[in-house]
């Protein structure tokens, strides 16, 4: 299952200058020597026989598909590239093998020797000073993985769970069961995933496309519920903060699993585009998005950013796929500002640089938002946004206070009383629900951080007490 030639790729500037196949590499490829060889050699010579010479020999590389040479311009050459992709692939004449009977018994060979299962989300992958990784090699008497074996019920096609996912991501349906009887096979990751989505679509995606995506009173937002209605349902079935597809471990080594695809490549399928036209604009704000995420990557920990090779590995170590916390802050609309703006500040004379030079305003603050303006513009138009959103108006409070304690509940607890969430279950009026008849929770402490920032966000440092 290894790949039986290489593809080397070479760009600079945006640009490809480097674009090289190997040589098909035999099923069979030495990488140590013959047992059964004895070559003559002297002192001076390595002892390396014909079978293994391409490790040592350019020459003899190139022959078996292990080293590739690269014609490039001369002024190619002398500036150099700016990175090397080599891509291994798995190619046959014609395409025509299925390499599903092989890809099966390779699982199944790790699944009967060294061992296969599936590694549930927030499974430590290494050893710390602090904790242990999640994988431990102590099995007396295999007790694990015969109780998976035995205990474990087969999967059903569609039913969603881990083995029934990466059995049709690898086309491994008619292949048997190859990741059935396996640990945490039967755990419903993606469902669980799916109803998550839909719990908490309305919180952050919603209420934004809804709210603070809507336009102002002098542009109107192009977006329509239907559309909202679609950014939904696509966010349901398709988005995944861990990833479409389940983690395995085969042996001690854990595997995540990634399917990817080319935005630039990307287009409907044909005689469906009419169909696909708000897959075509989602597709297009992510390339945008993707430049600007690209101009200011320099700014995230990876290897090269400094002198220090030694402080760059230990900072990319360091970064991690989940926040290590939380803070929040009051984000203020534009009508709220101008209020707020006139009580905080009867006599205030504001200053703002219009076209790099202070201008006194009084207090007429609108070269300010004015200012403000003009700076999200430039955002917004490279966004393909051609309407005032309502949150380019807005401005976010200075204070920012860490969000404390846990933020999902684990089973019941005396923290959740009365359950608020409970009521909301069981309730089936929406008058009683929006007249507030449902059981009350009790008042938050007065120190506790949203009161804070609610009435003292002004005060250095905060009061604690209204």
């Amino acid at each position: 299952m290894l790949p039986n030639l290489w593809v080397v790729f070479g760009y600079k500037n945006g640009r490809l200058v480097v674009n090289v196949k190997g040589a098909v590499i035999p099923d069979v490829l030495p990488t140590g020597p013959d047992p059964t060889a004895n070559p003559l050699v002297n002192a001076e010579q390595l002892a390396i026989d014909d079978g293994m010479r391409w490790i040592v020999d350019f020459d003899e590389a190139e022959k078996v598909g292990m080293g590739m040479r690269a014609r490039l311009a001369r002024e190619d050459a002398a500036v150099g590239l700016d990175f090397v992709l080599v891509m291994g692939l798995k190619d046959a004449p014609g395409g025509t093998t299925d390499w599903t009977p092989q890809l099966a018994e390779l699982f199944d060979a790790h699944h009967y020797t060294d061992g296969l299962s599936f590694v549930p989300p927030g499974t430590p992958s290494n050893n710390t000073p602090d904790a242990p990784s999640g994988f431990s090699s102590t099995d007396p008497c295999h007790e694990t993985s015969y109780l998976a074996e035995r205990t474990v019920p087969g999967f059903r096609p569609g039913d969603g769970s881990n083995a029934d996912v990466l059995t049709t991501a690898f086309g491994l349906t008619n292949a048997g069961q190859v990741f059935a009887n396996l640990p945490h096979a039967m755990a419903t990751e993606q469902l669980d995933a799916r109803h998550m989505n839909t719990a908490l679509w309305q919180a952050p995606w919603g209420y934004f496309l809804a709210q603070r995506l809507a336009g102002s009173e002098a542009s109107e937002s192009p977006l329509t519920d239907d559309d909202i209605a679609w950014a939904r349902s696509h966010f349901i079935e398709y988005v995944r903060a861990g990833g479409p597809l389940p983690a395995v471990r085969t042996g001690k080594q854990p595997y995540g699993i990634l399917p990817v695809t080319s935005l630039n490549a990307w287009k409907p399928p044909t005689g469906q585009e009419s169909q696909s036209g708000r897959d075509t604009v989602l597709r297009d704000l992510l390339i945008r998005l993707r430049a600007i995420w690209q101009r200011n990557y320099l700014e995230t920990p990876h290897l090269g950013r400094s002198d220090d090779v030694g402080k760059d590995v230990a900072e990319v170590l360091s970064m991690e796929g989940l926040s290590s916390s939380y803070s929040i802050r009051h984000l203020m609309g534009q009508q709220y500002l101008e209020h707020l703006w006139v009580f905080l500040s009867a006599d205030f004379v504001l200053r703002v640089l219009v076209d790099n030079r202070p201008q006194h305003t009084g207090r007429d603050f609108s070269a300010w938002f004015s200012r403000q303006a003009a700076l999200t513009r430039t955002v917004l138009q490279t966004l393909g946004v051609t309407w005032g959103p309502r949150l380019a108006g807005a401005v976010f409070s200075p204070p920012v206070a860490p969000l404390n304690g846990a933020l999902v509940q684990a089973g019941h607890s005396v923290y959740l009383a009365p359950n608020y969430i409970a009521a909301l279950l069981a309730a089936r009026d929406l008058d009683i629900i929006g007249s507030g008849a449902l059981t009350p929770l009790p008042p938050p402490p007065c120190s506790t951080c949203c009161c804070v920032m609610r009435c003292c966000w002004n005060t250095r440092p905060p009061r604690r007490a209204c």
